[in-house]
């Protein structure tokens, strides 16, 4: 997801949105190399074609390939290179099972709710419940009073309006950890838009966000250096493919062979 915000204590700062990140170091001069795995939209649909569109749109220094490419008389149908990697500089690695991508940032809290700014009303009476110490004051706020509180959202790049069939407007929350659809919750969502990341798909004063833990590691030196090389490979092994397929497409191979390039079809 290009609008992932990697880093969110603090507020929300574009700065640190994933698509800013890559493009800002594009400008530098940095080229990026990114490789999407190229779903079966009927299966499943993760955006990997807006993503490319929106990537490569950035900078002519950031390069974007799809894979794999879904043939059954090729042999390839679900099959995918299941990994997640990062790297750079052939000098720092990151691999592991996140996804960059909406519905996996967490933290050790694995929070389970991200309302919107609001204070809390002590006019009614928290009810008896006869508990006591911290727990209590949880209770306490629980059934506290809730009331949203104005917002002043300054981020023009953050969509505001949302599809007349929702008939109403949505508006970004700069104090929340998780934005429109990365509240994310498969289980109890109205819906899922890819081209509008900041419209709310689940209900958040209805049901929990779903917690995200996986495993993810950081190496150096030789290490890094090695998961460079697989996606070298890996990169290389794609783009030939490419180049392959559309030597021998046949209007290709009819043109060659008008000018002598090949003998025969």
């Amino acid at each position: 997801t290009p609008e992932l915000y990697l880093k969110r204590h603090g507020g929300l700062s574009l700065y640190w949105r994933l698509d800013e990140i890559l493009k800002r170091k594009a400008s530098q001069g940095v080229k990026v190399y990114v490789c999407l795995y190229k779903e079966i939209e009927a299966a499943v649909n993760i955006g990997s074609v807006r993503a490319k569109q929106i990537l490569q749109d950035l900078h002519p220094n950031i390069l974007v390939l799809r894979h794999p490419d879904h043939d059954i008389a090729g042999g390839t149908l679900l099959w995918a290179h299941h990994e997640k990697i990062v790297v750079v500089d052939q000098r720092v690695a990151f691999l592991g099972g996140f996804d960059l991508c909406i519905g996996r940032w967490d933290n050790c809290d694995h929070c389970l709710t991200d309302l919107e700014p609001m204070q809390l009303s002590t006019e009614e009476t928290t009810p008896d419940t006869g508990i006591t110490g911290v727990l209590a004051e949880s209770t306490a706020l629980a059934f506290a009073t809730l009331s949203v509180l104005p917002l002043d959202v300054t981020d023009s790049r953050r969509p505001s309006k949302v599809d007349a069939k929702d008939g109403g407007f949505t508006h970004v929350n700069l104090e929340q950890t998780w934005v429109g659809q990365d509240y994310y919750n498969p289980f109890h969502r109205t819906g899922l838009a890819l081209d509008q990341p900041y419209v709310d798909v689940v209900d958040r004063r209805e049901y929990p966000r779903m917690p995200w833990q996986d495993i993810g590691a950081c190496v150096f030196g030789d290490g890094a250096r090695d998961v460079a090389r697989h996606f070298v490979h890996r990169w290389n092994f794609i783009k030939v493919g490419f180049l392959w397929m559309q030597f021998w497409n046949i209007d290709n191979i009819r043109d060659r062979v008008k000018d002598g390039q090949v003998d025969t079809v």
